[in-house]
């Protein structure tokens, strides 16, 4: 070993002592770059469009972004930059893909403000936008557009963008949703060096007595891809698409497995040598995962379900067993060959169900580490005859860490070939966000925590307010040891210190638990997400009329929390039927609705879905919006939902609906297109009531009641008069709900089709079961005052 050893040090030396001779006779020299600078492309881990018509509408996932000046349309996009590492970034250009063509360009800004959410963004309450970094050129249809952002893009790290046009066109361009079309952040690292002087050989010196690599090498490094789309499916939930969830699921029973899509683009030039599949592990699995090729590329991350899932095919690779909070990492170089587009599928044989973190959860996006080498290596010349044991020198290929070449003896470098150093050390490793203390105190918020359904049986909104700006640390999972996703969350609303967070990639029918915390202060709760779609079953609450005596709303508050404590299958949500305050103000919301020693609603808040429609004390409904952040249509406070076997339509009483307005024409093509046997429809005016209080709405009758024995509603909800009734017009059931703590009305007797009615402070409490509805008014003693079933 000793004399190998000596004679590889001989050889070196004779390289050097040549290479100084060589130098001493140039006359001239050429230069010649002999490494490649690394090349890194990012896709963006979250991007949406906002537009100013659709002010509370989210645009997250769609497979568009848009810009336009009239009305006002941005497009923002965050990408998460890893490899710099202690590089210097030579070049950053931002390409998108055009649909639509522009003959002014766009312009892209920077922007300061990391907390917005690709599923919760909407113009209302999407962030500021910087200075403009740079602006493109016009552009057509059909290509793609560069822009440079080599002044914003410096190092590692979340990059935030805005994009706007001062043009009128309404441009559509890719977003991540698009696939291959997906946007891109090219980063290019300067060279180590850069160019390097390459002697000019005189006559005393040939090449062929030179033993360092030639220039011809190909470059290397490593580049790291996030996932163009992924989600997972689950066989118990066939028809359900779990797309926007913050994580991926394996399980053998119910059949789990996760799909996800690369693009591998701006490779530094070389061949291949590793391609390295890393996943976050939320939870951990005692066998670990197989990764298979997948050779359909038409599933898209919004719409595949298990039923449409592609065939997966043979494993490339196995993971090991890992714990949670870790990475996994899975060689799946022999599947990656070359740039283009890789489906990629997990499934386990394991029965545990086991969480890992999907492109959506930010840092803890799977990833794809590409490390290239020189195509075959550095060439090189004929050693001296003096190294007897013909060692060769700088033979050695390029490992997956891309060292210098020779350094597997620890020899000095010979620094000729100035290849750039770009070790796997410079791919940064995203860490896990740590865990809420389990020691923490029990706080009060100053306002909530509130659960808000947001239409979509995989996700749940919680709301809350504190008394400053903070950076609130949120878990969640199916115990309370959470560990399905952990957060940091900034404030939605830096002057009155808001928060809202949208918790994603949840099974439907599932309970979880959720924890907010701000140091070592703590508040939570418990929800079950909404049913699956295919669910024949539910069970729900619904009152109203809230306003006033605050107090009396506290013990009808107790009464819903005492029956989901006996029976959890009532822990789904309370629709409420309007006038929830007195008044849209901060001290209405602040005295009747959050305060602190209504324990019994802020134990409701937290732990059951309050969502529902606005009523004539609120006005223009500015806070409550705020407050209770829905999805609703364009042009007014209305919009539907699934949930299990019903579908519920809320509309809004101060938003016309005669016939053939907005709201009519959305209503009568919202009702003719839902297949739920159920359909509940709200409005706070009732249409058929006991009057006492307010006179029946003769719009609902004319104009809306046609529509529900048309499209078989089996039931309409409504408040306003401070009371309970019930109607029965043409098999449809009209209730008042209106008993939840405003100061009651007097019935009045002999109304037409009201079968009953009671001057009473109540909430009601709803039970489907296949075809048949069953209900029970219960006032706020407890005691049963009306019961009915509806059958189909």
């Amino acid at each position: 070993m000793q004399s190998k050893n000596f004679y590889r040090f001989v050889n070196l030396l004779i390289v050097v002592l040549l290479a100084l001779s060589a130098n001493a006779v140039v006359h001239a020299s050429t230069h010649a770059a002999v490494a490649q600078a690394p090349t890194l492309t990012f896709n963006p881990i979250a991007d949406a469009y906002v537009i100013s018509t659709s002010a509370s509408s989210n645009f997250g996932t769609a497979t568009n972004l848009r810009v336009d000046s009239s009305p006002v349309t941005r497009s923002y996009l965050r990408f998460t930059v890893t490899g710099v590492g202690t590089g210097t970034v030579q070049s950053a250009v931002l390409r998108i893909y055009a649909n639509s063509a522009n003959t002014t360009g766009f312009a892209v800004h920077s922007v300061a403000d990391n907390t917005w959410t690709e599923n919760g963004i909407t113009y209302t309450n999407s962030p500021a936008v910087g200075s403009v970094i740079s602006n493109s050129t016009a552009f057509s249809a059909g290509a793609w557009v560069s822009v440079d952002v080599t002044s914003y893009v410096k190092a590692d790290g979340t990059c935030n963008l805005a994009i706007d046009t001062s043009n009128t066109t309404n441009t559509s361009l890719s977003s991540r949703e698009a696939g291959a079309n997906a946007p891109q952040l090219v980063v290019t690292l300067a060279g180590t060096g850069g160019a390097t002087s390459t002697p000019t050989p005189g006559s005393t010196s040939t090449a062929t007595k030179t033993p360092a690599a030639t220039a011809t090498s190909g470059g290397s490094g490593t580049v790291t891809f996030n996932p163009a789309a992924d989600s997972y499916v689950i066989s118990t939930s066939a028809s359900s698409n779990f797309g926007t969830a913050l994580n991926l699921r394996v399980d053998s029973s119910p059949i789990t497995r996760s799909y996800l899509r690369f693009v591998v683009s701006g490779l530094p030039g070389g061949s291949i040598q590793s391609a390295i599949l890393r996943i976050y592990a939320n939870s951990a699995n005692t066998t670990g995962f197989a990764v298979h090729s997948v050779a359909d590329n038409t599933w898209t991350e919004t719409g595949i379900t298990y039923t449409n899932s592609p065939a997966i095919g043979s494993v490339i690779n196995n993971s090991a067993a890992f714990n949670g909070g870790a990475w996994v990492a899975v060689d799946v170089t022999n599947y990656i060959k070359a740039a283009g587009t890789y489906n990629l599928a997990v499934d386990s044989t394991n029965t545990t169900n086991t969480s890992l973190g999907s492109r959506e959860a930010g840092a803890n996006a799977p990833q794809l580490v590409v490390t290239t080498g020189g195509s075959g290596g550095p060439t090189s010349t004929p050693v001296p005859t003096l190294a007897a044991t013909n060692t060769k020198v700088a033979t050695t290929q390029p490992t997956a860490t891309n060292t210098p070449v020779n350094t597997a003896t620890n020899t000095p470098v010979v620094t000729a070939t100035n290849t750039p150093v770009v070790t796997a050390t410079k791919t940064s490793v995203p860490t896990a966000t740590s865990t809420v203390s389990a020691t923490c105190s029990p706080v009060l918020l100053t306002k909530g925590p509130t659960l808000i359904f947001t239409g979509d049986n995989t996700k749940m909104r919680v709301f809350w307010q504190w008394t400053s700006n903070a950076t609130f640390q949120m878990e969640w999972g199916t115990s309370t040891s959470y560990g399905s996703g952990n957060v940091a969350v900034n404030p939605s609303n830096t002057t009155t210190h808001l928060y809202q967070y949208v918790i994603s990639g949840l099974t439907p029918g599932t309970k979880y638990y959720y924890e907010v915390a701000v140091g070592t202060q703590c508040s939570g709760g418990t929800f079950y997400a909404a049913p699956a779609a295919n669910a024949s079953s539910v069970k729900f609450t619904s009152y109203g009329d809230t306003r006033t005596n605050g107090s009396v709303h506290n013990g009808i508050a107790g009464q819903v929390d005492a029956l989901f404590a006996s029976d959890p299958a009532f822990q789904t949500l309370n629709l409420n039927v309007g006038d929830w305050v007195s008044a849209d103000s901060e001290s209405a919301w602040t005295g009747e609705w959050f305060v602190s020693s209504y324990t019994n609603l802020r134990k409701q808040d937290a732990n059951l879905a309050d969502i529902g429609i606005r009523g004539n004390h609120e006005g223009a409904a500015t806070l409550w919006k705020q407050y209770w952040p829905e999805p609703f249509q364009s042009g007014g406070f209305y919009w539907s939902f699934d949930y299990g076997p019903m579908h519920v339509v809320m509309l809004d009483s101060y938003t016309a609906y005669t016939v053939g307005s907005a709201q009519y024409n959305w209503l009568k093509a919202d009702l003719a297109a839902s297949t739920k046997l159920w359909k509940i429809v709200m409005i706070h005016e009732p249409g058929y009531s006991a009057n006492g209080g307010h006179a029946d709405n003769t719009t609902v009758q004319i104009a809306l009641q046609p529509l529900f024995v048309q499209y078989g509603v089996a039931m309409v909800l409504s408040g306003h008069n401070h009371y309970y009734a019930r109607a029965v017009v043409n098999g449809v059931v009209h209730l008042t709900v209106g008993g939840g703590g405003a100061p009651l009305y007097t019935p009045a007797s002999g109304q037409p089709y009201v079968v009953t009615y009671i001057k009473a402070y109540s909430f009601g409490e709803f039970s489907i079961s296949g075809n048949t509805l069953t209900a029970k008014i219960v006032n706020n003693s407890g005691v049963t005052i009306d019961t009915f079933t509806i059958t189909k």
